[in-house]
C-alpha cells in the first residue's frame, strides 16, 4: 500500500513538473507571435503564425506592423489555449500509460484491448486541434489580406 502511494505521488510530481505555464505562452506570443505555440509544442500553429508574420513584413513594413499587432492579440488568446491542450493531453497520456502498466501486470488481454480505445481518444483530440488551427489559419489569412488592402 505504501509503495502504491509513493508511485502515485511520484506520478503527480512528474505531471506537475511537465506542465507548461499559460502565462509564459501569453507573454511569448505577445512579444513575438507564434513562439507561444512552439512553447506548447504546437509546431503547425507556430509555423502558421511565423509564415503569416514574415509574409506580411515582406509585403510592407506598415502591413507587417498591423498584422504583427493582430497576431500578437490573437496569440495572447491562442497561446494559453494551446498550453491548456498540451497540459490536458500530457495528463491524459500519463494516466493512460499508468493504467496500461497496471493492466499489463493484472491482465495482458485487457491491456491490449485498451490500446484500441486510447487510439480513438488521441484521434479525437487531434481532430479538435486540427479544427482549432484551421480556424486560426483562416483568421491569419484574413488579417494578412486586410493588411494588403489598407
Amino acid at each position: 500500500m505504501n509503495n502504491h502511494l509513493m508511485d502515485q505521488t511520484n506520478a503527480l510530481l512528474y505531471a506537475e513538473s511537465q506542465k507548461k505555464s499559460k502565462f509564459i505562452a501569453f507573454l511569448l506570443n505577445l512579444f513575438f507571435p507564434g513562439i507561444g505555440q512552439y512553447y506548447a509544442r504546437e509546431w503547425i500553429g507556430g509555423t502558421i503564425y511565423l509564415v503569416v508574420l514574415f509574409t506580411a513584413y515582406n509585403q510592407s513594413m506598415a502591413g507587417g506592423v498591423i498584422v504583427n499587432l493582430g497576431l500578437a492579440a490573437l496569440g495572447a488568446i491562442t497561446g494559453p489555449v494551446s498550453v491548456a491542450f498540451y497540459n490536458k493531453d500530457m495528463l491524459r497520456r500519463l494516466i493512460r500509460d499508468r493504467e496500461r502498466q497496471r493492466l499489463a501486470v493484472e491482465s495482458p488481454d485487457v491491456s491490449s484491448a485498451m490500446d484500441g480505445l486510447s487510439s480513438w481518444d488521441v484521434l479525437g483530440d487531434s481532430q479538435k486541434k486540427a479544427i482549432f488551427w484551421i480556424l486560426f489559419a483562416l483568421v491569419g489569412i484574413i488579417l494578412f489580406l486586410w493588411s494588403l488592402l489598407t
